[in-house]
């Protein structure tokens, strides 16, 4: 029987494992904002319930954001996995030339930073010797998500809105998209049609 992190080498190495590695993961909004303890332990309940090959960690997608000091409302996401941002550290207008120069280089050892740390060495501790990896977003991710949550909040009212009233052709190209990622996943599953 193999161990899941023998498993997991062979195939980072391109190696022959008795299985392909499984795992899943997902954003658990309820606790990802609620300190080291209560977001580790979400991770590992999860791990427990379903027995993955390795646990990727998913922190709070504004995270990232939030070290430079933008905040968030955390008391509906609104149908997103990023929470409102209620005080944006850049604004997106003409003077955002002057706005990026408070994009500087950070220590490290900001308060979000030192929770995600905390996080992982609990989730690692509590691991029975399950790999862990953390996420970490690249920088134009980050840079994008000072203006995300505001833009994408706006995009996403005035679409919802074109649907609820009946706009035939939004409607249309919509559920056109859907379909089209289905039939892309089920060639991928080996389905047809």
């Amino acid at each position: 029987m193999w161990s899941k992190k023998e498993r997991l080498e062979a195939v980072l190495n391109g190696e022959k494992a008795d299985r392909v590695p499984v795992s899943a993961w997902r954003h658990f909004l309820e606790d990802e904002h609620s300190g080291a303890e209560r977001f580790a332990n979400k991770m590992l309940d999860f791990q427990n319930t379903y027995d993955w090959d390795y646990i990727k960690l998913q922190p709070r997608a504004s995270s990232f954001c939030e070290a430079w000091g933008q905040k968030y409302s955390y008391d509906d996401y609104m149908g997103s996995v990023v929470a409102p941002c209620i005080d944006p550290l850049l604004h997106g207008d003409e003077n955002l030339g002057k706005e990026l120069e408070k994009i500087v280089e950070l220590t490290g050892s900001e308060d979000v930073f030192l929770e995600q740390i905390d996080a992982v060495k609990q989730v690692i501790a509590g691991s029975e010797g399950t790999p862990v990896f953390h996420t970490i977003f690249c920088p134009g991710a980050v840079f994008e998500m000072f203006f995300w949550t505001n833009c994408f909040r706006k995009i996403s009212a005035h679409i919802q809105g074109r649907l609820s009233e009946g706009d035939s052709r939004l409607s249309a190209a919509y559920r056109s998209g859907h379909e089209k990622h289905y039939r892309f996943f089920g060639k991928i599953r080996g389905e047809t049609g």
